[in-house]
């Protein structure tokens, strides 16, 4: 019972902010890839922000992002999500779609020495 009024939370909320910012099928962008790790934390990013743990680095062809956007990530092998905020961006190779801060990537269930998992993102 407390799962499933956790998972309902967890419905309203993100429905509450997918409605409140705009994100919907029509304008929602999604896409599959690798999602590795870089050691921007404590830096400033590309939008001179000083990077947390939840701040990301968005392909180079998603630079136009507006600064601190949403992205919905998820690990689709260990089904561990997160909300994430652009705040930087990068040339990536292998398929990477999303660069995330070290401690996130753990956080995430990635394994260093592999350096990416398998992922899944929106925004």
């Amino acid at each position: 019972m407390n799962l499933l009024k956790k998972a309902l939370c967890s419905g309203l909320v993100l429905g509450v902010l997918f409605f409140n910012l705009g994100v919907t099928e029509s304008n929602a962008a999604e896409k599959y890839g690798n999602i590795s790790f870089y050691d921007g934390e404590g830096k400033k990013g590309s939008d001179e922000k000083i990077l947390t743990k939840h701040d990301v680095a968005v392909s180079y062809s998603d630079r136009f992002l507006p600064k601190g956007t949403i992205i919905l990530t998820t690990n689709t092998t260990k089904n561990i999500k997160r909300t994430l905020y652009k705040w930087d961006y990068g040339s990536f190779g292998g398929n990477v779609i999303l660069d995330v801060q070290r401690s996130m990537f753990t956080e995430m269930g990635g394994v260093i020495s592999q350096g990416y998992f398998k992922g899944y993102i929106m925004y």
